[in-house]
């Protein structure tokens, strides 16, 4: 499902998406966050990416969140 095409109604599956989002990550079995820096990411201001994390822990569904490498350096100097 794309979530823009979702909300302006250019695609079905918006009564069901909740069901189908979970069937997909269920199948899938793991997800990949992606965040921009370690300090503040902008993926967790986002509603969407927030939700991706509720249905992922509700569901046991492991997340890993990786970051670009420049963020990761400095995340491993900081601490």
């Amino acid at each position: 499902n794309n979530q823009y095409r979702i909300q302006d109604g250019s695609q079905a599956g918006c009564d069901n998406l909740e069901e189908i989002f979970e069937e997909r990550l269920t199948t899938i079995g793991r997800a990949v966050a992606l965040l921009d820096k370690w300090d503040n990411p902008r993926y967790l201001t986002r509603v969407w990416c927030i939700y991706e994390q509720f249905v992922a822990a509700k569901l046991g569904i492991p997340m890993d969140m990786i970051l670009p490498p420049s963020e990761a350096e400095s995340v491993t100097q900081e601490f």
